[in-house]
Parts: structure tokens; sequence; C-alpha cells
């Protein structure tokens, strides 16, 4: 990948007429750029980096071999052409291998449990009857009790309780940035598609409550309180956290040992996560 960047800034004057590009200062930016994101990129863990940081050589790589197909001309066209595209199966072979990209997931297999992880389908069933982080017991709580027609609202930056879980938005984004508490635009859409959706729960950390997203949705901050009460409160690893109930969607039973409001009338496997058999 090196190799295929350097001759691209040096030889920008000579690749450039070759390619439909501007000129050769693009063709020399481009490759420029290239270098200092792979200089930036690769670095260990190589293969899991490798993947992104292959994007701009791979580019580079090609404007190289595409000047050279193009100047190819006589009678040693064929022998030319021949020979380079042997060069750039060898390329492409060596990166294949050395980034392991015939199985992204074989250099996961050393680092605990983390390939078992990535193989369960789906990926919540990983954690049965075992431990698991708090933000995986939400989303397993979100799972067995939300029916799947429903949304979620999340009131602080972690899109694992949307993928592990399963459900879908409530609001717009997975971010909050309070900024956009000036954009009248962003606020009333915002609000309007949570009520539009109406998502029964409403989770919330109280430390992040209380910094960015009353900051950066104060109507939303609003509506949850005229509308939801709070069901449930936990603590876990010195943080707080909310569960909001909505006031007119019926609760049809509890989860857990701390009797958290339920949507669903049947219970599923999802209770089972992060509990450990005795």
């Amino acid at each position: 990948m090196w190799k295929s960047r350097s001759p691209g800034v040096a030889g920008a004057w000579w690749i450039a007429p070759r390619l439909h590009v501007p000129g050769p200062r693009s063709v020399a930016a481009f490759s420029g750029f290239a270098l200092l994101v792979g200089w930036a990129m690769i670095r260990n863990p190589f293969q899991a980096r490798v993947a992104d940081a292959v994007v701009l050589s791979s580019i580079s790589m090609g404007c190289l071999f595409g000047s050279m197909w193009r100047g190819s001309n006589g009678v040693a066209t064929l022998a030319r052409r021949v020979i380079l595209g042997a060069v750039l199966v060898a390329v492409i072979v060596i990166v294949g291998r050395s980034g392991r990209f015939e199985n992204p997931l074989t250099w996961t297999k050393g680092i605990g449990d983390t390939y078992r992880e990535l193989e369960a389908a789906p990926p919540l069933s990983h954690y049965l009857d075992r431990q698991a982080r708090f933000t995986l017991r939400l989303a397993a709580y979100v799972r067995d009790c939300v029916p799947e027609s429903d949304r979620l609202l999340v009131l602080w930056f972690e899109p694992e309780i949307y993928y592990f879980s399963e459900r879908l938005m409530a609001q717009r984004h997975l971010v909050f940035a309070p900024a956009w508490s000036a954009l009248a635009h962003e606020q009333r859409e915002t609000l309007d598609k949570i009520d539009r959706f109406k998502p029964p729960l409403v989770l919330a950390r109280q430390s992040s409550l209380d910094e960015y997203a009353r900051a950066t949705y104060p109507g939303v901050i609003a509506y949850v309180a005229r509308h939801y009460d709070v069901a449930a409160r936990v603590r876990d690893a010195g943080e707080e956290y909310l569960i909001y109930a909505r006031h007119d969607r019926p609760i049809v039973r509890t989860f857990g040992s701390g009797s958290w409001p339920c949507y669903v009338e049947h219970r599923s496997i999802w209770a089972r996560v992060g509990e450990t058999p005795p």
C-alpha cells in the first residue's frame, strides 16, 4: 500500500495526462492525502484498521496502474499489460491475505469472547444466562417488554440499546448537540416525530439528562415530563438510570425484580440476559 502511494506523489506529472483529471497537482494532492491517511491508520491492530486504510491506497494504486496501462504502446504493449495484470493480482492477493479479508472475524478469535459474540444470531442471544453490562440488560428489557411495532426513546448516546433490542428510534438523531437548541426546525421536527410514534418507554441516564439532553432538546424533556411518569430508578456503576412509562399506555405486567413496566403479555427468553444460573 505504501508503495502505491509514493509513486503517485512523485509521478503525478507523468500520471495526470493519462487520466481524466484536472491536472498533476490534483493527482499529487490526492496521493499526498492518501499518504497522510495511511500514516495515521496503518498501525496496530493492523487487521482492524486495514479495511479502512486500504480504500485510498487502492484508488491511488489504480491511478498508477491505469496510467501505466494507457502509456503502454508499440510492440511491447501486450507484454507490458500482461506484466501489469500479474503485478496487480499479486498486490490484491498480498493485501487480502495480510488483512485477512477472506474472513474478517478470524482475527478476533484470540480476543476473549469477542468471536462468539459476533457470531451469535441474534447478537443478544450471546448473553443469555450469563453476565451482561447494564446497557445490554436494558436492551433485553426493551426487547422483552416493548412490542415490535413500537419505538423507543433513549435520552443519551447509547446506540447499542437500539441495536441489541432491535427496536427503532423515536427520535431523529442518536447524538445530542446543545447547539441544536437554537434550530427551530430541529426542535419542531424532533418533537413531532416523538409525538407521532408515542413510545411507551423512555430511558434516561441522570448525568446525561442534566448535562446535554435537556440543553439539546428542552421541548422534548418538557414533553416527557408531561406525558410520562418515572416508573423506576436504577443505580449501576455510579450512574442513575431512569425508566419513564407513558401515562396513556396500560401496563400489562412487570419485568424482573425491579418491577419495570412491561407492554407485552407473554414473557420471552430475553428476561434471562444478565442472569447467571445457580
